[in-house]
């Protein structure tokens, strides 16, 4: 007999109210920009009280890195098939399709990510520093 482990109604709670402020904060960013979107902004739309969002995040600054990193990790899933016996022309050839086809279906995320590179890449530049290979 198997038994059915249920979710922790905590862990429910907190995956779901931390899905509802990534998405506004993503939706928010891209709209207004890091500094055009507030807190309290990012709240009311993801419908939850600012406390939510400091608990969760600890800081804007947090919120923006998590917003920011959830695009990377959502654009890098192609990527994680490729292996080094793969055909490099190959990989890049489908890494900028699946690219162009993520900029066309997610739009807010392609807006963002541009924003950033255009403020300097502040995140970006650590984000790179500490995650990938030189």
């Amino acid at each position: 007999m198997t038994t059915q482990i249920k979710p922790n109604k905590k862990e429910v709670t907190r995956e779901r109210n931390q899905k509802l402020i990534l998405n506004a904060a993503e939706q928010l960013f891209s709209q207004l920009g890091y500094e055009g979107a507030s807190m309290s902004m990012i709240a009311t739309a993801a419908q939850v009280p600012k406390a939510n969002i400091l608990y969760y995040f600890k800081s804007k600054d947090g919120l923006y890195e998590a917003v920011i990193d959830r695009i990377i990790a959502h654009w890098n899933l192609g990527l994680d098939n490729v292996t080094a016996d793969d055909d490099p022309a190959t990989v890049l050839y489908n890494y900028i399709k699946s690219k162009v086809i993520l900029a066309i279906n997610e739009p807010l995320q392609s807006r963002l990510f541009a924003s950033e590179i255009l403020r300097g890449a502040p995140y970006l530049q650590n984000y790179f520093r500490t995650n990938t290979r030189p």
